[in-house]
């Protein structure tokens, strides 16, 4: 199944943001949020402001390096991401003040993605 998006162009340089959904594995908690693909983040993020409607279990620790060369280490968590239908199992942190799920590659590389940059169209595909 493939779904198309356009880019989101409320940004200065159009952003490939659409909706998903991020649930707990273990639980019926299912969120309805926006995500933006980045294709520079291992992993995903998730707001802080979904810490305790998830209630994830924690999986271990990573680190977290920023785009500012700082590093932190962070609690990892198991959840499942929603895309187009397709279900994915992440692990993801809890971080930023932004209220969109930031799509790292731990999640994007498990599907195929196309992005059409001059018709500002991007579609995910299942490999």
């Amino acid at each position: 199944m493939s779904i198309q998006h356009s880019y989101d162009t409320s940004y200065e340089v159009p952003s490939l943001m659409f909706d998903i959904k991020i649930a707990n594995p273990f639980s019926s908690v299912v969120i309805a949020k926006r995500g933006k693909v980045d294709t520079g983040a291992d992993l995903t993020r998730v707001p802080e402001t979904l810490t305790q409607r998830l209630t994830l279990i924690p999986s271990g620790e990573t680190p977290i390096r920023y785009g500012n060369e700082a590093v932190e280490i962070k609690r990892t968590y198991l959840a499942v991401i929603m895309i187009n239908g397709f279900s994915l199992d992440a692990e993801v942190y809890f971080g930023g003040r932004r209220d969109y799920i930031l799509i790292g590659r731990n999640v994007l590389n498990q599907l195929i993605m196309h992005c059409h940059g001059k018709n500002q169209l991007f579609w995910f595909e299942d490999p």
